[in-house]
This record gives structure tokens, C-alpha cells and sequence, in this order.
């Protein structure tokens, strides 16, 4: 995604990698060869393993033609992701049709993205107008509220 070119981005585990170690230390200390240098978790490499996102990015729009607005919100606006987030870094972009008032596409960096997409996919796929996205209902505190700010900026 273009937003990620200047920007470090890790997850915040790394499970596969850290499932796959283990199983390899639980193999070798079975077999009596064990590997030192391997001893925690930190020896795994961590990488971003999901791209969030759903629709079209602010550029794919542009190039579609449409007339759009984009607004990007910072992960930051939720309380609870900044209790629960030591990094805190993260995004929530929406991109919205200015003249078909619906909304195109939303991108998501961040601990829970992958897990909150899928609403944001709802929005695009039911292509309901802003203001009735608006009087959608977002549990608080929650990490989604991201999406809600975001459409009250547009």
C-alpha cells in the first residue's frame, strides 16, 4: 500500500514463526540435538502479515475517474487501541464518492484491522449514502470507532 512506503511495519506477534520454532526446538531437543542459539521469540522474524483492506485505494479511485475525498485517521483516535497498543502506530483510510455519496474503499494498518475490515467491507459492498453510514451504531470503547471518526470527517 502506498500509505506503508516510508514506514517500518511489523505485527505486533509473530505466531507462525514463533509456532514453527517451537516445533523445531520440541524435534531437536526429542532427538537429543538441540540448538542453542534458539531460545526465544525474539529470534523470529516478524513481519506484517495481513493487508487489511477492502474496495479501492484512494489511487485506483482517481484512476477509475471518480470524484473522490479521502481521509486517513490515525489508530490513535481510539482510546482502547491506545491502552492496548504499546507501538500505537496505525491507520484507518476511507475513500469516499463525492458524487455517488458512497463509500469506495477502506485500508487499515494496525493491531485489529483484520479484524475490523470485514465492517468496513460491508460499508462498500452495501454502497449505503454517508449519512447513513453515519447513524451506524459502534460498541465504545472500541477499536472500530477508528471507522466511525473517519466517516464524520468526510
Amino acid at each position: 500500500m502506498d500509505d506503508l512506503k516510508d514506514q517500518s511495519a511489523v505485527s505486533t506477534t509473530a505466531t507462525n514463526g514463533v509456532v514453527e520454532s517451537e516445533e523445531v526446538r520440541a524435534q531437536e531437543a526429542l532427538l537429543g540435538d538441540t540448538d542453542p542459539s534458539l531460545t526465544s521469540a525474539d529470534d523470529v522474524a516478524k513481519a506484517l502479515n495481513v493487508d487489511p483492506s477492502h474496495g479501492l485505494s484512494e489511487e485506483e479511485a482517481k484512476k477509475s475517474g471518480h470524484e473522490i475525498k479521502a481521509v486517513k485517521v490515525p489508530m490513535l483516535f481510539s482510546g482502547r487501541y491506545v491502552a492496548e497498543n504499546v507501538r500505537g502506530e496505525g491507520f484507518c483510510k476511507l475513500v469516499y464518492d463525492v458524487t455517488a455519496d458512497r463509500l469506495l474503499g477502506v485500508q487499515m494498518v494496525g493491531s485489529y484491522a483484520s479484524e475490523i475490515i470485514y465492517g468496513a467491507g460491508m460499508m462498500v459492498q452495501l454502497a449505503l449514502p454517508l449519512e447513513q453510514l453515519k447513524k451506524i451504531v459502534f460498541p465504545h470503547p472500541s477499536v472500530c470507532e477508528v471507522l466511525r471518526e473517519g466517516l464524520f470527517m468526510l
